[in-house]
């Protein structure tokens, strides 16, 4: 868990040091970047910005000068500009670079699985067969290892069960069994079954051992699969977002910090790739999050910045108050929605 708290605070970091990277390239001051929060430990002016270690070291913050005169900083920065002069898409820029750094963050952790750590799959070791179904009456045994379907061959646990379904599912050839090239004990072995259908899936009634083996790909390939792979975990989670907000996800699918560092700690037991995996997840997730257009998220700011493009002037205060306090709102009663159902995973 200890681990699991340390990247998650890497990433928050890496978010907001992508800010303040943005804020320094537009000209923006910044009065102050803190790894951690609570009481400080140590600080340190460097280039008119207060660098602070804190207590409390999940994550962090970065203070931007938000009006000119509000910083006693900016008496040693006269070349600092505020956030109220920098233009909308200055805004956007500084309050987009850290969802994008999470965002990269991703896509480079998955491609570093992909080259070198090894993309972590279930294998096709059979782990157990249920009572009564189409494998158990094929004579299919615990340890035996799915090579092949109908002569296709299968490396791991996902390309065996899609294998099946894309076989069943074929409109062009209608097959009513499937012919299973299996290892045992290093002799190749087969067994023809008939499918059943559960559902929209076509089963035949055995468990994976659990066991992970490790896919590496080359350099390009590794290149498009962690690209491909962040995309489709951005839709999915865009698709569970659309899905909470017509109030149609369900509270099992959600997760609060408890939830996270558990799963973390269960990834870590599959191995390297497999934690790298679950890293890049939280990453990913961090960055859809963040997009959100609601306040204190990055998305609610940037949203303001649009609004002040298309209709060019700032929205009035009064009303952004009011919708920033919605969105913090909204924010708090999802947090502790989360953090309930993260204790009633624990005690049932």
């Amino acid at each position: 868990m200890i681990l699991t708290i340390v990247v998650f605070s890497f990433l928050v970091v890496l978010h907001e040091l992508a800010h303040l990277l943005a804020a320094r390239f537009i000209g923006i001051g910044v009065v102050g970047f803190s790894l951690g929060f609570g009481p400080k430990l140590f600080s340190r002016v460097y280039r008119g910005t207060i660098y602070s270690l804190s207590v409390f070291l999940l994550g962090g913050y970065v203070r931007l000068l938000a009006e000119a005169g509000t910083s006693s900083r900016q008496a040693s920065r006269p070349d600092w500009k505020p956030m109220s002069e920098a233009t909308p898409w200055e805004k956007t820029i500084i309050y987009l670079a850290g969802p994008a750094a999470n965002l990269l963050a991703g896509i480079t952790i998955f491609f570093v699985v992909a080259a070198i750590a090894g993309i972590p799959h279930p294998s096709t070791k059979i782990g157990s067969c249920v009572p009564d179904t189409p494998a158990a009456r094929a004579g299919i045994m615990p340890g035996d290892r799915v090579a092949g379907v109908n002569g296709v061959s299968v490396q791991h646990w996902d390309q065996f069960t899609n294998q099946i379904n894309l076989q069943m599912n074929n409109k062009e050839i209608e097959i009513k069994t499937v012919l299973l090239s299996l290892n045992r004990n290093g002799l190749l072995v087969y067994a023809e079954l008939a499918p059943i259908k559960k559902g929209d899936l076509w089963v035949v009634g055995v468990r994976a051992a659990g066991e992970i083996s490790l896919e590496l790909l080359g350099i390009i390939d590794a290149e498009a699969w962690s690209i491909k792979k962040s995309w489709d975990m951005v839709d999915d989670i865009g698709r569970f977002v659309g899905r909470l907000f017509s109030f149609r996800a369900k509270f099992a699918e959600m997760a609060g910090p408890m939830g996270i560092f558990e799963a973390g700690s269960g990834t870590a037991r599959y191995g390297v790739g497999a934690y790298l995996v679950f890293v890049a997840t939280v990453s990913i997730n961090l960055f859809v999050f963040n997009l959100l257009p609601f306040c204190p998220l990055d998305g609610g700011e940037i949203t303001f910045a649009i609004y002040e493009a298309v209709f060019s002037k700032p929205p009035r205060p009064l009303f952004k108050k009011i919708i920033s306090t919605a969105g913090i709102m909204l924010f708090l009663s999802l947090f502790f929605i989360v953090v309930l159902n993260d204790f009633a995973k624990t005690l049932f």
